[in-house]
């Protein structure tokens, strides 16, 4: 910002080179009264925006030991968009258990995130499930308000084919919590 100023004077300097100082000092004074203009902070009125965090998170932070948790669903779409706020929505989910999680953002991805990711998708199945014991997870957190109504049957049906290995051991309000084995 300093070179910015430096070379802005400069550049004021010699656009001003031949007028008299008087007319130099008029337009210093109308370029710092329009700067001031252009970099003043006014109320927005900004909308107030809160987000409860679920009763199930609050749980989680209850578990004795090391838990890792993945929220579910994620959203298969194309949409970066929609898919970091979900990822925003988890991230403060995660104030009500403190414990390690999948979802985030920072701006940055670790090798292999977009590859879990889209994985997780279509949890669970064996890729998926194997995909969250290499990387050390423990639980999964599945807020069933989230899931589109139009895939809720297809959903219900993988959990179920894979009851052996992702335990449900609670469920609070719209979250459920399943154990992996």
């Amino acid at each position: 910002r300093l070179a910015l100023g430096v070379l802005a004077g400069v550049g004021f300097e010699r656009l001003t080179r031949g007028l008299s100082p008087s007319t130099t000092r008029w337009l210093a004074g109308a370029a710092g009264a329009l700067l001031i203009a252009e970099f003043a902070v006014a109320p927005l009125h900004p909308i107030r925006y809160t987000m409860e965090v679920p009763d199930i998170d609050r749980y989680v932070a209850t578990l004795p030991g090391r838990v890792a948790v993945v929220d579910l669903p994620l959203p298969d779409s194309s949409s970066l968009i929609v898919r970091e706020e979900r990822n925003s929505r988890y991230m403060i989910h995660s104030l009500g258990h403190f414990r390690p999680i999948f979802e985030g953002y920072s701006g940055i991805q670790p090798p292999g995130y977009q590859d879990a990711y889209w994985q997780l998708t279509t949890f669970p199945d064996d890729r998926s499930v194997q995909t969250l014991a290499r990387l050390g997870f423990t639980h999964v957190i599945l807020h069933t308000s989230l899931i589109p109504a139009t895939e809720r049957a297809q959903v219900e049906a993988r959990f179920a084919a894979f009851a052996n290995r992702v335990v449900l051991t609670a469920t609070i309000g719209e979250g459920r919590l399943y154990e992996l084995r």
